[in-house]
């Protein structure tokens, strides 16, 4: 069998994710003894990097997710996959949110702290840095990702967009000395 005949993409990124914590922000632990051998594996595939792990924990949560939709193929027995995906969906939504509100939120304390310091440049650059950053994920999103994958990359450009667009355009006209911005603009 090959990961195709499950009907999943494992080029995409976004098929990675699997949230450690539900909707209402619960979760289980899990302890697993394993032979050594397979523990060496593992740990090499997450040291390879060759896949979008944040930790060890993202592979195996990835891992036992995606064995068990497997498994449910081979031979359907009752359970709550369907109501699992629903909430890892949900999560996966809200992780991007998340995502999403705390990088711009940093970014806006990094450009205000270079202006605050007369380090108009650094601003600039910056931001430029992030914009080249934002134009990445959308094509790396538009080429591998699925459709919810696209639409947080796309919301993420826009609000980048909205929030230092102007900003950015205008070159932060001067006057005075003093550069306008606007925290959350």
């Amino acid at each position: 069998m090959n990961i195709v005949d499950f009907g999943e993409d494992l080029r995409n990124p976004g098929k990675y994710i699997v949230p450690a914590r539900d909707t209402r922000g619960q979760k289980e632990n899990l302890w697993i003894p394993m032979q050594p051998a397979h523990l060496a594996a593992y740990g090499k595939i997450f040291e390879s990097k060759l896949f979008p792990y944040v930790n060890r924990h993202d592979l195996g949560r990835h891992a036992i997710v995606r064995h068990l939709n497997i498994l449910s193929q081979i031979a359907p027995v009752k359970s709550i996959l369907s109501e699992a995906d629903l909430i890892t969906a949900t999560s996966r939504a809200n992780l991007y949110r998340m995502t999403m509100n705390d990088t711009l939120q940093v970014l806006h304390r990094e450009v205000k702290q270079h202006l605050d310091e007369g380090e108009v440049e650094l601003a600039r650059l910056r931001l430029v840095e992030a914009g080249g950053h934002m134009r990445n994920m959308e094509s790396i999103a538009e080429r591998d990702g699925d459709d919810m994958e696209k639409e947080w990359a796309r919301k993420f450009s826009k609000e980048f967009e909205r929030q230092f667009g102007a900003f950015l355009g205008e070159l932060w006209s001067s006057v005075n000395g003093s550069h306008q911005y606007a925290e959350g603009a």
